[in-house]
């Protein structure tokens, strides 16, 4: 196979995989919004209500439910299908997963 050949279709395979985990990423979010009646995050004012925040690391992806006038709300840590991976003040493991994830941002907040 000639070098441009296989430039090409590793071109193909990396905006495919890149649009896979953006549609993967989309789809995650939206069902976060739905299970906890949520609205997407536009940079507004967080006051004192409900919010999530996505983390990456690896494939995984997962949200952790926030809200900053709650403090010692445990703050869970949910992967895309629903399961809780860790409680955020309680694990041993969580805080270490957090600090070597990729933030992606606030995405959702009562509305």
């Amino acid at each position: 196979m000639s070098s441009l050949k296989v430039l090409m279709y590793s071109c193909f395979l990396l905006l495919l995989f890149s649009c896979n985990k953006e549609a993967a990423r989309n789809e995650c979010i939206q069902h976060f919004l739905d299970e906890y009646k949520m609205v997407e995050y536009n940079d507004e004012s967080l006051g004192c209500k409900n919010y999530i925040i996505m983390y990456e690391k690896g494939n995984t992806s997962f949200v952790i439910l926030n809200n900053r006038c709650a403090d010692m709300m445990p703050q869970l840590l949910i992967d895309c299908s629903g399961n809780e991976l860790c409680t955020y003040i309680t694990d041993e493991g969580c805080p270490e997963m957090v600090r070597n994830s990729t933030v992606v941002g606030i995405v959702g907040i009562t509305q």
